[in-house]
């Protein structure tokens, strides 16, 4: 499957199957050729509107004891140290 048949069925509305959506991504030429195929779906399904959500929860806890790149030294504290906390549960909430 070439990139311009993968184009193609972008800009007449169709859906992507698994493989070319695969297919798209794997070449490198891609990123340059389809910088402006999701933009120009999300105007076809949306107009020239954009949305976002609002994620809002609380973190009971920023004590890990996993050693992980995602947390390790932005906000997560190890058991005992300064600057860890734990939330009670409480029953209702």
């Amino acid at each position: 499957m070439s990139i311009h048949t993968i184009a193609d069925k972008v800009y007449r509305g169709e859906r992507l199957s698994l493989r070319g959506g695969c297919r798209a991504l794997s070449l490198e030429r891609t990123l340059s050729c389809s910088a402006g195929w999701p933009n120009h779906v999300r105007e076809r399904l949306n107009g020239n509107l954009g949305y976002y959500n609002v994620n809002r929860h609380i973190n009971y806890t920023n004590v890990c004891v996993i050693d992980c790149q995602l947390c390790q030294g932005a906000y997560a504290r190890k058991p005992g140290q300064e600057g860890g906390y734990s939330m009670a549960a409480r029953a209702g909430i």
